[in-house]
């Protein structure tokens, strides 16, 4: 969700032109890009990717995270890591 809330907070003030925003939010958001540029895209692809961390953790962790949201054509599921297309932006 991380590439969605800097998205939204850019339409947000491009909508309204709400500078105080930008301004109260600025820290936020460059800490969001760059975790996004850092950690979520550490593969070196440019794609925000996860890995699943822990045997008992979520299989996917985005918007459809149920453990068979996410397969190969043949039915298995990846081992990753995995960009889901939803969270590029």
């Amino acid at each position: 969700t991380t590439p969605l809330y800097v998205y939204l907070a850019s339409s947000y003030a491009e909508r309204t032109g709400d500078e105080a925003f930008v301004d109260h939010m600025w820290d936020s958001l460059g800490a969001a890009t760059a975790w996004m540029e850092e950690v979520g895209a550490r593969n070196g692809e440019g794609f925000v990717t996860y890995n699943r961390a822990a045997d008992t953790g979520l299989f996917n962790q985005g918007w459809k995270d149920s453990s068979d949201a996410v397969f190969h054509a043949d039915g298995t599921i990846p081992k990753g890591p995995i960009a889901l297309v939803e969270v590029q932006g």
